[in-house]
């Protein structure tokens, strides 16, 4: 053999294990065939002070507030009672799977419209908050019109990126709880709310590496090929809408990560912050005047529901490909509604699960986050025994359901 050939034989032995190891391999992929085998419900109270009550599957299923809807995924609110006390009825899902790191890719058909008092987000933390880290992907309050990124860290961790690396805006930079909104960065027009569904949804994608967090987001009209395809490749994404680099070791300091969906309402963001775009009832506080709102007006949140095609995730040098997570938790459940769901009523719902997955709690040390920032459900993981509430209490309720 040349010279020259070996030289281009051993250059191949030093470059292939980089290029096996550059591009993503679909890890975990959910939609309607397999999302609530995958998602656990929370239905413990809130842990942001919200005025909502989250339900359990069975409950929520029963209620056509977790259902299969035009071939998606479908997580919703009540729309059609008020509630004096208690909470306006929600759904809270958190995946059975964690990732330490790794491109995760969310296809969005709806989310929740802009309405006062909502709190509605997208996020991924771990068990052991804020210790593991919490990202905020699609976060926002009341008439908001683009999303705010936000990054939670137990450490010191500052954010450095330039201005000219992102498509949106870096608002602050310090990501500790410490300083209760985290770092934060305020996303483009049409990312969030009413705007973001009359573009026809789009695509999130958050990487998170050693390096940096990043988040991009697609309109439906500009998905990248690649991201159809399924074989997506950052460097054909364009700039991110959110960078995150600094001082910390990303992959570090953000471990164990569950992926959320929630709508809130009110509570330490939405409703301490319910003056800047909505309008005060007489004599209430901010607080109050969003709680006497989301209780007295079901039909503000017609379109307050989460409608999610698919959520993938990928990461790097890995050959295993798979559609369904490893074990399904206590809560799995089959993925059909049922064809007419039973209405809610205006009573006071249970607040803990028949069978719950991990029960969530913010550290008596920790405060909640300020009116000015986010933090769409901050609070801790502790493992402990699944909890029943009072069978005759289930009983109860649901046969007022099927009144």
């Amino acid at each position: 053999m040349s010279s020259s050939l070996l030289d281009l034989a051993t250059l191949a032995l030093i470059v292939s294990p980089t290029i096996a190891t550059s591009s993503y391999d679909l890890i975990y992929k959910f939609d309607k065939s397999n999302f609530f085998q995958n998602f656990s419900f929370y239905s413990d109270p809130d842990p942001t002070n919200g005025f909502v009550q989250y339900l359990d599957y069975d409950i929520a299923h029963q209620a056509g507030l977790a259902k299969i809807s035009s071939g998606n995924v479908y997580l919703g609110v009540d729309h059609t009672n008020t509630y004096t006390t208690g909470g306006r009825p929600s759904t809270r899902v958190m995946s059975n799977i964690h990732f330490d790191q790794g491109l995760l890719i969310a296809d969005i058909a709806h989310m929740p419209g802009n309405a006062c008092g909502t709190w509605p987000a997208f996020w991924t933390t771990g068990p052991n908050w804020p210790a593991d880290g919490e990202i905020d992907i699609i976060e926002g309050i009341n008439k908001q019109t683009a999303t705010q990124v936000a990054l939670h860290t137990l450490d010191s961790c500052d954010i450095t990126t330039p201005a000219s690396e992102l498509a949106g805006e870096l608002t602050a930079t310090a990501c500790s709880t410490d300083v209760g909104s985290g770092c934060t960065v305020q996303g483009t027009e049409g990312s969030f709310g009413d705007a973001f569904n009359e573009l026809g949804g789009g695509v999130y994608a958050m990487e998170l590496t050693s390096d940096a967090i990043k988040v991009w987001f697609f309109s439906r009209a500009n998905i990248p090929n690649c991201i159809i395809s399924g074989h997506p490749d950052t460097s054909a994404f364009g700039t991110p809408m959110a960078v995150f680099q600094g001082s910390c070791n990303f992959e570090k300091v953000f471990t164990n990560q569950q992926i959320i969906f929630n709508t809130d309402f009110c509570g330490d963001w939405a409703g301490h912050s319910y003056a800047s775009s909505c309008s005060l009832s007489g004599g209430l506080s901010a607080l109050s005047s969003c709680e006497a709102f989301v209780g007295a007006n079901p039909s503000a949140f017609t379109e307050t529901y989460w409608e999610i095609v698919s959520i993938a995730l990928y990461q790097k040098g890995s050959a295993a490909v798979s559609s369904v997570a490893p074990t399904p938790t206590a809560t799995s459940a089959p993925t059909t509604a049922p064809a007419t769901a039973p209405p809610l009523t205006g009573s006071v719902l249970p607040t803990s699960s028949p069978v719950r997955s991990t029960p969530w709690t913010r550290p008596s040390s920790q405060p909640v986050a300020p009116s000015s920032g986010s933090g769409s459900g901050s609070g801790s993981t502790t493992n402990g025994s699944a909890a029943r509430v009072s069978p005759a209490k289930t009983l109860v309720f649901l046969r007022e359901l099927s009144l």
